[in-house]
Order: C-alpha cells, then sequence, then structure tokens
C-alpha cells in the first residue's frame, strides 16, 4: 500500500511540475519536473524487473532471470546521463546566448 501512495504522490507531483515548467520556462524547474520523471520511471523499472523475475521460464532463461534488476538500473542509469547531459548543454547554449561579446571601440 504504501508503495502506491507514493508512486501516486510521485505522479501528482510530476503533473504539477509540469503545469509549473510550463508556466515559468525555468531550466531549473524543467530541471526538477525531469527528475520527477526520473524517479517515476526508476520505480516502473525497479517494478518490471521483480515481476519479471518471479515468473521464471527455465527454457527460455537457463541461468534464471537473477540479473533482470542489474539490466533494470543500467538501462535507467544511461536514460538519467542522457537526461543530464541534455539539461547542461541547454542550460550552456541558453548561457552563451545571452552573453553579448565585448566590442572594442
Amino acid at each position: 500500500m504504501a508503495v502506491t501512495v507514493s508512486n501516486i504522490a510521485n505522479m501528482v507531483l510530476f503533473l504539477a511540475k509540469v503545469y509549473a515548467s510550463y508556466e515559468s520556462k525555468s531550466l531549473a524547474v524543467i530541471a526538477s519536473t525531469l527528475d520527477s520523471l526520473l524517479n517515476l520511471l526508476s520505480e516502473f523499472i525497479m517494478w518490471f524487473t521483480a515481476y519479471a523475475m518471479k515468473k521464471p521460464n527455465q527454457y527460455r532463461y537457463l541461468i534464471g532471470k537473477k540479473r533482470m534488476q542489474l539490466v533494470g538500473i543500467i538501462v535507467f542509469a544511461s536514460v538519467m546521463a542522457s537526461l543530464g547531459l541534455q539539461i547542461l548543454l541547454e542550460s550552456d547554449r541558453q548561457l552563451i546566448s545571452k552573453i553579448a561579446p565585448y566590442t572594442i571601440n
């Protein structure tokens, strides 16, 4: 029950942050929204891997599915790294576009 309540609270928080991101267009709020999205994604990945590990199929997976959780963590880490890199690149782009070059008269 606690996991379900946590998932619902995270979904409500994510939707509120999506609205705040749309209204403010602030990179800090957008980064926080992406963090909430990653929380939801990590919960889904952990749920899916736990579900997959509970349903063994000896004919298809001879050694079992004990490493499914590791695969889920690797997938989540790669998504998290790519989103973090995208936020850094966008913030650098906005900073560079707002800095006017010095002109010598």
